[in-house]
């Protein structure tokens, strides 16, 4: 039996890169592209610090693409499923994937700005896929008003990227030397 020799990745690469780059090219021209690029392996991880991990939102899919990221047409399979069919992903950037983070920064920039479009003398914060904004007045009442409009713009410029805050996951903190707010608050 004869012995089998692999060569280096480079070797290969040098000897068929053209190929690759005029495939890729090509599919960038038409738009069109391998399903097996798309479809994805989705593990499922805890997130850590729930106290309950009976609820879905306690847990993160992770989709693990073999290849690029695209944005529509997307497959994956979850690690346990138990049929060999994938499930569509509609919609959303995946977590895991490489493009992710630059193509959040591209789609939230917009709304880092709002504050200085607006004219409202506030700050927008992002940390990965939380939104921070905070407020400042020296009266209360006004700086909730204030606090309102940003959010209503925020909540505005989402749905115009067909995205949606997590209400769930909203909270509102004043910041005061006073002893005792003066009243409740209700930020929509």
């Amino acid at each position: 039996m004869g012995r089998r020799i692999h060569q280096p990745t480079s070797t290969i690469h040098a000897s068929t890169g053209h190929l690759y780059s005029h495939t890729f090219n090509a599919c960038l021209l038409h738009g069109k592209y391998p399903s097996s690029w798309k479809q994805a392996r989705v593990c499922i991880i805890r997130k850590p610090g729930k106290e309950d991990y009976a609820h879905v939102n306690s847990y993160r899919p992770i989709r693990v693409l073999r290849a690029l990221n695209f944005l529509t047409g997307r497959k994956g399979k979850f690690d346990q499923q138990q049929t060999d069919e994938p499930f569509q992903f509609p919609t959303g950037c995946p977590q895991g994937s490489l493009l992710s983070p630059f193509l959040w920064n591209i789609l939230i920039d917009d709304i880092l700005h709002l504050p200085a479009e607006s004219k409202l003398y506030g700050w927008i914060l992002a940390y990965a896929d939380d939104i921070s904004t905070t407020l400042q007045h020296k009266d209360e009442t006004m700086a909730v008003r204030l606090l309102q409009q940003l959010i209503d713009l925020i909540k505005s410029r989402l749905e115009m990227l067909k995205l949606r805050a997590n209400a769930a996951k909203t909270v509102l903190i004043i910041f005061s030397r006073k002893r005792t707010s003066t009243k409740s608050t209700v930020i929509n």
